[in-house]
């Protein structure tokens, strides 16, 4: 889409002001690529909590393909958490935080340097009592 972009801009613009749309559609698109995130909802439209996704070694930090998962609204009942798979390597799993306020925390989806895949993903919260989860809708990125 960006390319599709620049070639109009190029047909309109002078020599700079196509290269500097170029350096800005490059540089745009790359870092939108390497990382996702999902805010977790309360009914009422209030942040229970965040999810990140890290791909391949986008914060070796964190670790390789790793999710961070953050409870960010104390005393509600609920915990946050993240569902995950990538179907093309038989690999799924899920992580719920210990409990109501638990802060942050993050794990590796799967540490090997794996072909580059689709991973489908999505936050959810769960009741301290573990009787009632709602989910957020699917999100995409990759795993290599």
């Amino acid at each position: 889409m960006h390319w599709q972009g620049f070639i109009v801009l190029r047909l309109r613009l002078p020599m700079f002001a196509a290269v500097m749309a170029l350096t800005l559609a490059v540089s745009g698109g790359a870092a939108q690529a390497a990382t996702s995130e999902q805010v977790i909802h309360h009914a009422d439209g209030k942040a229970a909590g965040h999810v990140w996704f890290n791909s391949g070694t986008h914060n070796m930090e964190k670790g390789r393909n790793s999710f961070t998962v953050k409870d960010v609204f104390c005393g509600d009942g609920w915990k946050a958490g993240v569902q995950f798979e990538v179907p093309q390597l038989g690999i799924s799993g899920w992580y719920a935080s210990r409990g109501d306020c638990a802060g942050e925390a993050s794990f590796s989806a799967d540490e090997g340097d794996l072909p580059r895949s689709v991973i489908y993903w999505r936050g959810f919260k769960a009741s301290t009592t573990e009787t009632l989860y709602t989910y957020e809708p699917w999100m995409t990125d990759y795993v290599d």
